[in-house]
């Protein structure tokens, strides 16, 4: 309902009774004070509701009525300058003008030592479809590094491996890979991964703890705590948990943490790093052909 038809049925409820005129010329009278007070904002952060009322015919009407009137008008001047408790809307809002996203994964090992285990390119087109993905996945232990890359509907994975005398370049038409390329770019990076957590909470399937702190130069974090389940990998996974850190002016995602039910103790395997949002990437990271070594071997899958 508008304000003003709240206003106004409040009015009309009063117990003091003038003629429908008079109702008219009071509730226009005070609606134009309100108007243009709206207009002529000054420095000071509160309005003074009371100077309003007391200005406005209505008092001479019926002041109980105008003292509710009042709390009424204050809620809804007062809730367009307070600010609001944080809500994962606002980062995917924060998040939906951003067309290219650079994130990278770290493995956890012992002593709190981290190992860069992927690296990942996302980028959106115009419509706010994903247009291109490159994910790098490196296994330093094994000498291996595997490239993939999603574009046009199509993946291509190139796999360098110092312990093999050849390269080795796989063209996939394989549906089902393409789709899990496409499935990280989209899961992953932090316009999907807070999408994700919206429609996994909605659906019941996960809980989520929210912390603001009010030192602002703090992040924000979401802790999403998920049961055993099969659908994040498709597969029988045991209860795992994720914290996001938001930064609280910005609103997007700087960081996830990656935890793992391990003997009724959360054990982190890993963290997320988002950098670079919105910077434009060379094009040629989405075309590896010029990466490609001259005894490179292809393969069509």
């Amino acid at each position: 309902m508008k304000p003003a038809k709240k206003i106004e049925r409040l009015i009309k409820k009063s117990r003091y009774k003038a003629s429908p005129e008079a109702y008219d010329k009071a509730l226009g009278s005070f609606l134009q004070e309100v108007d243009a007070h709206e207009k002529h904002k000054s420095a000071i952060t509160e309005p003074n509701i009371w100077r309003i009322i007391m200005k406005s015919p209505i008092t001479k009407l019926a002041s109980a009525a105008v003292i509710i009137v009042g709390i009424v008008l204050s809620v809804t001047i007062w809730d367009k300058t307070t600010p609001k408790a944080y809500a994962i809307e606002q980062t995917i809002e924060a998040n939906s003008s951003i067309n290219s996203f650079h994130f990278k994964y770290y493995c956890s090992l012992q002593d709190h030592n981290y190992e860069l285990e992927k690296e990942a390119w996302v980028e959106y087109d115009e419509s706010g479809n994903i247009s291109n993905v490159r994910v790098n996945y490196s296994r330093p232990k094994q000498d291996i590094v595997q490239i993939q890359i999603w574009k046009d509907g199509k993946a291509q994975q190139w796999t360098k491996d110092s312990k093999e005398s050849n390269n080795r370049i796989t063209y996939i038409s394989n549906k089902d890979f393409s789709d899990k390329v496409l499935y990280f770019g989209q899961r992953y990076n932090p316009r999907g991964a807070t999408q994700y957590l919206d429609e996994r909470q909605a659906n019941g399937e996960i809980t989520i703890e929210i912390e603001e702190p009010s030192d602002k130069t703090k992040p924000i974090t979401i802790t999403a705590n998920y049961p055993p389940n099969t659908y994040l990998l498709g597969k029988d996974i045991s209860a795992m948990r994720e914290i996001f850190f938001v930064d609280q002016n910005t609103k997007l995602v700087t960081a996830v943490e990656i935890y793992e039910l391990k003997n009724d103790e959360y054990v982190e395997s890993g963290v997320w790093q988002y950098c670079d949002d919105n910077e434009p990437f060379d094009e040629a990271i989405f075309n590896f052909i010029n990466e490609l070594p001259d005894d490179i071997v292809k393969f069509y899958n």
